[in-house]
């Protein structure tokens, strides 16, 4: 089986936003990227709401496939 690349290494635009210490809206589980859509402030702590992408929003290209997400989604 082929490593797949690393997130971010499909455009300069997906990896400036993965590494932006202060404002990135994306997120690693395991080994699945995902996109923070949501946030939700609570009294002891903050909320997100995010999905998992499966094409860079900048580029389009393929980050992972859907039988990818869905085995995650199988582990939780």
């Amino acid at each position: 089986m082929v490593a797949a690349a690393p997130f971010g290494s499909c455009c300069e635009n997906l990896r400036q936003a993965m590494h932006s210490k202060t404002n990135s809206t994306f997120q690693l589980e395991g080994d699945v990227l995902f996109l923070i859509i949501g946030i939700v402030p609570m009294q002891n702590q903050t909320g997100y709401f995010s999905k998992p992408i499966r094409f860079c929003p900048f580029c389009g290209s393929e980050l992972q496939t859907a039988d990818q997400i869905a085995a995650w989604d199988q582990k939780q």
